[in-house]
């Protein structure tokens, strides 16, 4: 919550929408304003950098891998997420498809 305003200020974001939602609507609805397009550039040139890597390492590229861990979770992990995470997942999609029609994100 924003102590000036009192407006709450966070935003829920689905990881699919994960850059361009940064410079598309994110940076101006936080006060960061615009950025300008080698800004914008320089975003997606880091964002396809895979964030997990050690230093020293290779630079390696990310590539999303969640179809392939939920594949590999063997049965009984798929289903108790199943059971307590999924009308959560649920809410927070909808949270924010509704902030994003309403041109909050």
């Amino acid at each position: 919550q924003n102590q000036t305003s009192g407006k709450n200020m966070g935003r829920f974001v689905n990881y699919a929408n994960l850059p361009n939602v940064l410079w598309d609507s994110l940076f101006v609805h936080f006060g960061l304003g615009m950025p300008d397009e080698r800004e914008i550039e320089r975003m997606r040139e880091v964002s396809n950098l895979y964030s997990k890597q050690g230093g020293g390492q290779e630079v390696t590229f990310f590539h999303g891998d969640a179809a392939d861990k939920q594949q590999r979770a063997d049965k009984a992990i798929r289903d108790a997420a199943n059971v307590f995470l999924r009308e959560s997942f649920r809410v927070m999609e909808h949270l924010s498809m509704e902030q994003s029609s309403q041109g909050l994100l």
